[in-house]
């Protein structure tokens, strides 16, 4: 794993925690309940009543959109030919902009 694969891999876990730490809430039954924000895993929103719960569902779906989103950064940053994937996907002038530019 190149340098910059670490960063981005060290990035995803970060965020990834901070979502852990800060994880979105639910307030109400289960059969009739509302998004009540997010705090922190230690101390439920004080704005709403007993009850109030960690919204897994969303957290494991934030959780796996980090996930896609930090391994395809590992996977474009690979190797000699991270900055080659980044000119096919910006265009073939990438990073100076277009040749009437200069």
């Amino acid at each position: 794993m190149n340098q910059q694969q670490t960063v981005a891999m060290w990035v995803g876990i970060a965020v990834a925690a901070a979502m852990f730490l800060f994880p979105p809430w639910l307030s109400g039954t289960e059969g009739s309940s509302a998004g009540a924000g997010f705090a922190p895993l230690w101390n439920r929103p004080p704005w709403r009543p007993a009850g109030t719960r960690v919204d897994v569902a969303l957290l494991l779906a934030e959780w796996a959109l980090v996930a896609v989103i930090t391994g395809a950064a590992i996977v474009t940053l690979k190797g000699k030919g991270a900055r080659e994937a980044l000119r096919r996907f910006f265009g073939a002038d990438w990073p100076n902009g277009p040749p009437s530019a200069h």
